[in-house]
């Protein structure tokens, strides 16, 4: 079901838009499209080796938006983790996540990943873009360099086929991943019981973002 509150707020957001952009056709400029799922939807899956398996976790709020043009594949912005919704499964992780050694969640409540530009863009078909992002990920604090593959689809009007014509508007799907070393980003190896857990940490997503239709 879709978040009502939610779903007045995009509503508005929607009214907003499209008045601001009634004089520009849909394809003549890039478009902002928000990340902020009402449906909630939305979530980043996390990937840790340790010496017997993989842990596997879930970032279960996204927030942030995607500047995104469909007829060049250009795109920037945030994508952007809410800290407090990183949620390990089937380990008893989650204490030492949330606290000063880790994600820090009461100083850092987001987990930014910031595209800068497209340092390459190709068209698979008419409605997707592969793209090699350029960008920088903040984590409890500390910022690095990040350059990842991302395919992004844009689908008009396809907010009003996921909702059922409650909601107008246009949707990208956002897939990509990344993988980081969590020792770069000062995240406490001791806390977590020192070499049971690998350096490396993998993201994936697959993300709706949504905008006003034309």
């Amino acid at each position: 079901m879709i978040r009502m509150t939610e779903l007045v707020r995009w509503v508005g957001a929607a009214i907003l838009v499209a008045a601001s952009g009634m004089a520009h056709s849909a394809s003549a400029a890039p478009r902002s499209f928000d990340l902020a799922d009402p449906m909630g939807r939305n979530a980043v899956a996390l990937t840790m080796e340790s010496r017997y398996q993989p842990i596997r976790g879930i970032a279960q709020e996204v927030q942030g938006s995607l500047s995104f043009d469909p007829e060049t594949g250009a795109c920037s912005g945030t994508i952007e983790l809410v800290s407090s919704s990183v949620h390990w499964i089937g380990d008893d992780l989650d204490e030492d996540l949330f606290g000063p050694s880790w994600f820090d969640v009461a100083n850092r409540p987001t987990w930014p990943i910031t595209i800068k530009a497209a340092a390459h863009a190709e068209a698979l078909n008419d409605e997707t873009w592969q793209i090699a992002a350029l960008g920088a990920m903040v984590v409890r604090g500390r910022a690095g360099g990040v350059n990842f593959p991302l395919t992004i689809t844009y689908l008009p009007g396809g907010m009003s086929e996921r909702t059922g014509g409650v909601v107008s508007g246009d949707l990208i799907v956002v897939r990509g991943g990344l993988s980081f070393a969590r020792g770069e980003y000062g995240l406490d190896p001791a806390s977590l019981g020192g070499d049971l857990y690998g350096d490396e940490i993998e993201l994936n997503f697959s993300l709706v973002g949504w905008s006003a239709g034309s």
